[in-house]
């Protein structure tokens, strides 16, 4: 029961963190958006007056103080008003909708890749120590880590496009037009986005591998006559997870981030975009929304993380809670 107990503070305690950590990156991009030179009225209508200028910005509520309306904002978020776009004048949940399910398959896929090339080759890396198989591994996990993702998107876009390799290196289509064309668009662009987060999981599966494995808890398993498997599943594997389940939160998390740039390389119309054009535009009320989604993927994500640690190991939340 003393253990149940922990683990449902530790969890309540890591929400109520993550809450709190949203709602500080929420204010400080309210206020620093408008810290950035330049208004909507500034970009877009340079030759108004100031009659007109004051019009438009009553129009939109940027007649106020920064305080007045950041009490508005926040009383409307609570309410579940994300506001409406100062360029299109339409609710910014819709803009962020209807580009929300591209963003979401470049990360989704992206992860997938991670999972299921990185971590399996980083395991096995690490179980042959000393062998040309562990070079390789640490090789590849440096070389993945070191390319840049818009170096690598570029020589997508230039040999995709020159040549009639299969895939495509810009533009897109749904899922609804079929699950081949579909990837036909998304692959380039995830594997780019992954290919750092790839290196990463690779390399600390890797290392933690290794680490358990010189361990005595796992010479005693050998010396018992436990069989590989066993030894495997019960005392490698579940050890080793808990530093990669670290890296791959941090990477989910980037992740969503990290579309902004994959998005403009592919000429992709994704949330990432979508946020840099509205920087640009200044639209406060999209960029608004946009990054606090951001901040949220990343804190849940690793909230998830910290969660799973104790599910794991419940001495992780033992010790929080004492």
């Amino acid at each position: 029961m003393k253990h149940v107990s922990a683990y449902l503070l530790y969890v309540a305690a890591r929400l109520g963190l993550a809450a709190i950590t949203i709602f500080g990156v929420a204010t400080l991009v309210f206020f620093g958006m408008r810290l950035i030179p330049g208004t909507y009225a500034d970009l877009f209508f340079p030759l108004a007056t100031e009659e007109e200028r004051a019009i438009i910005a009553a129009e939109y509520g940027l007649d106020r103080t920064a305080f007045e309306q950041y009490y508005l904002w926040l009383g409307n978020l609570l309410q579940g008003d994300f506001g409406t776009s100062i360029v299109t004048n339409k609710p910014v949940i819709n803009e962020i909708v209807q580009r929300l399910p591209l963003t979401l398959e470049l990360g989704g896929l992206s992860l997938l890749m991670i999972l299921f090339v990185g971590f399996p080759l980083g395991i096995i890396s690490g179980m042959f120590n000393n062998s040309s198989v562990s070079q390789i591994g640490r090789h590849s996990s440096t070389f993945l880590m070191s390319i840049p993702n818009f170096v690598l998107g570029s020589l997508f876009v230039y040999l995709f496009s020159v040549y009639a390799l299969g895939l495509r290196a810009g533009g897109w289509s749904p899922i609804s037009a079929g699950i081949w064309e579909n990837l036909k668009y998304a692959l380039l662009p995830s594997i780019t986005l992954s290919i750092t987060g790839l290196g990463l999981v690779l390399a600390t599966a890797r290392s933690s591998t290794m680490g358990v494995l010189g361990q005595d808890h796992i010479l005693a398993a050998v010396s018992r006559g436990l069989t590989p498997r066993v030894i495997f599943s019960k005392h490698i594997f579940r050890n080793a997870l808990i530093p990669v389940i670290t890296i791959f939160a941090i990477v989910a998390g980037y992740l969503l981030g990290g579309t902004v740039l994959v998005e403009t390389v592919f000429s992709l119309d994704g949330v990432g975009r979508l946020l840099v054009n509205s920087i640009s535009q200044r639209d406060y009320p999209v960029v608004q929304t946009g990054v606090i989604l951001t901040a949220a993927v990343f804190v849940l994500t690793n909230t998830i993380a910290d969660i799973l640690y104790s599910v794991i190991d419940p001495r992780v939340a033992e010790k929080k809670d004492g």
